[in-house]
């Protein structure tokens, strides 16, 4: 089967799934961009040993993502696939793209990462979304919120394909938390109080990120060492903040490598995501492959996802949160179980490629 796979810039974790993909078909990766402006250049560290053909495109980067080229045009007009599969529609590139493949009747994929339906958006962007979203064939989409916003911007509804989106691989999850010695020495490795409890938060620093709520909850709990993770233009005002309230036990640690994160999380006690809105949220199924416990706003689509995990909690009003937290600290995380595997590289590559297989049939 030849799969052909364009996607905006190479984030880690869809390299590790490609490269899973790669394992099952004759796979040829398409790439608009090496990076977007915001991220981090760790973002982008991964294996380089690749099991598909990757091509960077030549064109015009604009802006933080959007990018402008003819090559994806130029090289389907040389090439023939079983499967197209775009993974996003909103660049000047994938706009043209999906522009020449419906003139030509050309089939193709349409999949996502996340959606949340804006219902304050204008006419004219809200016709411009259901424009391409509805030029898709089939779609591939990670929860049934993100069902909901394809459905919403003019997918039918019986060609969405349910696929299980992740960050991570089978070999990176936990059945148990960690011990006393485990998490005693990963402190240290992080230079963190060994005898405190300790709250993580990973986001960008920006505004819907919501950490100002995370900052002002270290207020609430001084025994308890907070961690907050990432970076962004919000960075100084959080550090007024924090020096201005005398925050002796939160800590502001910049952008790690993905695996120093999961190895913080591991020795973490919770995870605390506060976004007020977000397509997905990766940090959540982090915070359960390493078993410990997850407290998250009702706004993240991954929350959704997982609201029947037990080690998952969810708040919908900040004056549930202080009390949530006191009593998670207080108790200890039930051992996971094998069904969070169903949400690996490993999974979600065999997944979308046994329901291509029966698509082709």
């Amino acid at each position: 089967m030849k799969i052909l796979y364009v996607f905006n810039h190479p984030a880690f974790y869809k390299i590790s799934f490609l490269n899973e993909l790669g394992k099952h078909c004759d796979l040829t990766v398409m790439i608009e961009r090496k990076k977007a402006r915001d991220r981090n250049v760790m973002f982008y560290q991964t294996n380089t040993k690749y099991s598909f053909s990757l091509q960077y495109l030549s064109g015009i980067n604009i802006g933080t993502e959007n990018h402008l080229s003819l090559g994806i045009i130029n090289h389907l007009k040389r090439h023939q696939y079983d499967f197209i599969i775009m993974n996003g529609y909103a660049t000047f590139t994938e706009m043209l793209t999906i522009n020449y493949l419906k003139r030509h009747q050309i089939p193709f994929i349409l999949m996502i990462n996340g959606g949340i339906i804006n219902h304050q958006e204008s006419k004219f962007k809200r016709r411009l979304k259901t424009k391409y979203i509805s030029s898709a064939t089939y779609y591939l989409s990670p929860t049934v919120t993100s069902n909901e916003y394809l459905v919403y911007y003019g997918a039918k509804k019986d060609h969405i394909i349910q696929y299980p989106y992740s960050s991570l691989s089978e070999s990176q999850y936990f059945t148990s938390t960690a011990s006393a010695l485990e998490k005693e020495t990963i402190k240290q490795e992080f230079m963190l109080d060994k005898d405190r409890k300790v709250i993580v938060s990973v986001a960008q620093f920006i505004e819907r990120k919501n950490n100002l709520l995370f900052i002002n909850l270290a207020e609430q709990f001084p025994h308890v060492t907070f961690v907050l993770v990432g970076e962004g233009p919000e960075k100084r005002k959080y550090l007024r903040i924090i020096a201005k309230k005398r925050l002796t036990n939160l800590i502001i640690k910049d952008f790690m490598p993905h695996s120093s994160l999961l190895r913080l999380l591991r020795g973490s006690d919770l995870l605390f995501a506060p976004s007020s809105k977000d397509i997905y949220g990766h940090t959540i199924l982090e915070g359960l492959y390493n078993n410990i416990w997850v407290l998250a706003s009702s706004h993240i689509n991954a929350a959704r996802e997982f609201k029947n995990n037990p080690n998952l909690h969810i708040f919908n009003e900040n004056s549930e949160i202080a009390g949530k937290i006191a009593k998670l600290l207080g108790s200890t995380p039930l051992n996971n179980d094998v069904s969070l595997l169903d949400y690996s590289f490993e999974k979600a590559a065999r997944t979308v490629f046994k329901r291509l297989e029966e698509l082709k049939r």
